[in-house]
């Protein structure tokens, strides 16, 4: 979520044509990386910018209401969970996480692939730590992120 929450307006690029998010700082040279973004997402994220209060290329895409950076705990307390809960599933950030790379295996994407895509540096660590069934109830919201 940290890095979620560290994304600026600036970081949102095009390569080759596609839009990408592109990471720029990481505690690991794999985790500086970019990383692909379905057409739906590129577009919800070009509305929310247009109706931003803080929408300068160095602003922040999360902010907190006074357009400092969010702390995750409050990300957490005032976001992720009354969204979790209208949505009627139990999960954490991290699920997710797991959960769609777990779906990009499922679509054919290589470990190689997933684990840059995920900031890992050893595709192994990949396929050992991400490879698990998802149990999200209905989980079709995450379609979209994947561009289906």
């Amino acid at each position: 979520i940290s890095e979620a929450l560290a994304a600026t307006w600036g970081d949102l690029a095009q390569e080759d044509g596609a839009p990408v998010w592109r990471i720029p700082d990481s505690k690991t040279d794999a985790g500086v990386r970019s990383v692909p973004l379905s057409p739906g997402l590129s577009r919800s994220l070009t509305a929310r910018r247009a109706a931003a209060t803080y929408a300068t290329d160095g602003d922040r895409i999360f902010p907190s209401a006074t357009g400092t950076p969010m702390e995750p705990h409050n990300f957490r307390a005032r976001v992720w969970r009354p969204a979790t809960r209208r949505a009627g599933v139990s999960a954490t950030p991290h699920m997710l996480r797991h959960s769609l790379a777990s779906l990009l295996f499922e679509r054919g994407d290589n470990a190689a692939q997933v684990a840059a895509w995920l900031g890992h540096e050893d595709p192994s660590f990949t396929l050992r730590t991400y490879i698990h069934a998802r149990d999200l109830g209905d989980a079709s919201f995450l379609d979209d992120a994947l561009g289906g």
